[in-house]
Formats: structure tokens, C-alpha cells, sequence
């Protein structure tokens, strides 16, 4: 079973060495990690709430029992939250979407030559699952993000 707090640390490693990504964020820096710990960051709410344009914010959502190829599995759920950026700093208002294309097809710097959506990110699970990119429009803030959610499946011990 994977420690989520480490598995975000190699997602947000992996993302950071996509040069295509984050290009289209304004750098590396902009993808951050959320670790819920006390007193600093214990509530997502207010994290999210400080996101600035363009940077993104990777968060664990869970993990729910499965089955693959006859295997019980666990499918740990990530979240990338990516608050898109001021359309003034970049060179089309389409140009924000690379983002989210490179999420799949952006190939890790660090990895092992493959794109991002056949690379294991995870030493102990699969490639991650095509992911679900929604926009996520949260009322209380008065903001919009683009959600992307992605599953990586691990055969549990049975």
C-alpha cells in the first residue's frame, strides 16, 4: 500500500520536470503540493484559496477498492487543482490549455522516456488511469479552476 504524502511528493516531482507544463504555468514552482498538516495547512478551503493564476495544486483524494483483470486493487485518487492563468501573460487565451494536454502527453524530464499517461510514477502501481478534467467553479470564492482527477491503480495483497 503507498503513502499518499509520498506519492504526491513523486507527482509533483514528475510533473515539475515536464518542460512543456510548465512552460505554460510560469514555471516549475507554480506546482505545489498539499500535505494537510497542523498549524499551517490543515484546511484545503484556504489553500485553494491562495492559489495565484496558473499555479496548480496537487492534492490526495483517496483511495476506493477495485478490480482489474481479475485482481482486487486499490485505486488511489488524485486531484490537480490549476487555477488558469491571466490571460495577459500569455500569448493566446487558448494558450492555458497546454497545461492540461501536456498532463497526459508531457513527457517527465526525470522519468523513463515515456508520456506522461505510461509512465510509472509510481514505483508500486500502474501507469495512471486516462484522467477526468473538469472545470470546478467554486461560488464561495468566486473562482474558477480546472480539475483534473486521476486514479493509479495498485494490486493489493490478496
Amino acid at each position: 500500500m503507498i503513502n499518499p504524502g509520498d506519492a504526491i511528493d513523486l507527482i509533483v516531482d514528475a510533473l515539475q520536470h515536464i518542460t512543456l507544463l510548465t512552460g505554460a504555468i510560469g514555471g516549475p514552482q507554480n506546482i505545489l503540493a498539499y500535505h494537510p498538516t497542523f498549524p499551517n495547512s490543515i484546511y484545503f478551503r484556504q489553500d485553494l484559496s491562495n492559489l495565484n493564476p496558473g499555479q496548480a495544486l496537487v492534492r490526495y483524494l483517496g483511495t476506493v477498492p477495485g478490480n482489474r483483470r481479475e485482481n482486487r486493487i486499490f485505486l488511489h485518487e488524485f486531484g490537480i487543482y490549476q487555477m488558469p492563468p491571466n490571460t495577459s501573460t500569455v500569448t493566446t487565451s487558448a494558450a492555458h490549455y497546454d497545461f492540461l494536454v501536456q498532463l497526459i502527453n508531457g513527457i517527465p524530464e526525470n522519468g523513463d522516456g515515456n508520456k506522461m499517461i505510461n509512465y510509472r510514477v509510481l514505483p508500486e502501481c500502474d501507469p495512471m488511469d486516462i484522467p477526468k478534467t473538469t472545470i470546478y467553479t467554486d461560488l464561495e470564492l468566486k473562482r474558477d479552476y480546472f480539475f483534473t482527477q486521476f486514479n493509479f491503480p495498485e494490486i493489493g495483497d490478496n
